[in-house]
């Protein structure tokens, strides 16, 4: 259904990301996260916590330095919601030095 949607913004890409994420199915969330950037939907605070927990469900650390450059580039790195994000993803991953 996703799919045949004529457009798709950032909310409903939020939607399904974070339906995924809760589904534990971390995998298929940062895959549709680089579907949404290929089709140039820009991501907002929300995108970037629901991938910052799936990488960290699948403690990828270059999925999270990658996320956490494009959490910097668009100013979101003072949102409440990704910072705790990041730190839970720093935590699991015994990193919190970054």
């Amino acid at each position: 259904m996703f799919k045949e949607m004529p457009t798709r913004d950032a909310g409903s890409f939020n939607t399904i990301i974070g339906a995924l994420v809760k589904s534990e199915k971390p995998e298929r969330a940062v895959e549709l996260f680089l579907r949404m950037s290929m089709d140039g939907v820009l991501p907002n605070q929300t995108t970037s916590a629901h991938v910052i927990n799936s990488c960290a469900g699948l403690q990828i650390s270059i999925c999270r330095k990658s996320i956490h450059a494009k959490i910097i580039k668009n100013a979101f790195e003072c949102d409440v919601v990704v910072g705790s994000a990041l730190v839970d993803f720093n935590a699991k991953c015994d990193n919190l030095e970054d």
